[in-house]
């Protein structure tokens, strides 16, 4: 049985993530940044360290994997994973980090990798957005599948750093994309300023 943190309530230790602004720059920039080390040591978001289940060697995806801080956790937990990213520095820090993880180089965002519908028992993703990829995610998932997922929020607040709104979604938003999944877990934090608001969902597909 999958885990759950009722719905609507936020999990009781604090997410340490720092939030970073998304920006559209080439797969150079972040080759480079991956290579300086940024983000090898980010930990995963709590609330997925806390509720992620063991795979027993199901098949999980996590999309925009970056340095692979969910890859790693997924695969350490039996989870047999296939890691997506547009950065071949990101995915050559998954490969040393686990060297049992899949990796699959991608520019997601031009269509370069196609989510098979009723193929994954997880997917994970995480301050990637891209809406043309949201249907797919749900129907690439099997029955009984668990969807992991984070966003930054609108957020209006003085000091906030101002973010492209097709980054963004709305309060509310994430959970009426996936409405008919069961919600195992929600939560839209409002951290201090200057963090963004951001949205958690852990959701299995019926």
């Amino acid at each position: 049985m999958y885990p759950q943190d009722g719905r609507g309530r936020c999990g009781n230790s604090p997410n340490r993530r720092r939030w970073t602004t998304l920006v559209a720059v080439s797969a150079t920039h972040w080759n480079e940044r991956y290579r300086q080390g940024e983000h090898a040591s980010d930990p995963p978001l709590d609330f997925i360290a806390r509720l992620l289940p063991a795979g027993e060697r199901r098949q999980a995806l996590d999309i925009a994997c970056g340095a692979g801080r969910h890859s790693v956790l997924m695969a350490e937990r039996g989870w047999l994973v296939t890691a997506v990213d547009w950065s071949e520095s990101a995915l050559a820090l998954v490969r040393a980090r686990d060297a049992r993880i899949h990796t699959v180089l991608a520019d997601l965002e031009a269509g370069g990798f196609a989510v098979e519908p009723k193929r994954w028992d997880l997917i994970c993703v995480s301050y990637f957005l891209d809406r043309s990829l949201l249907s797919a995610i749900g129907t690439g998932l099997a029955v009984g599948g668990l969807l992991a997922t984070a966003f930054p929020l609108v957020d209006q607040r003085e000091g906030i750093r101002p973010m492209r709104r097709e980054f963004l979604l709305e309060p509310g938003e994430l959970r009426a994309l996936f409405d008919g999944f069961e919600i195992l877990h929600y939560c839209e934090r409002e951290p201090a300023v200057p963090k963004r608001r951001g949205v958690e969902l852990l959701a299995r597909r019926l």
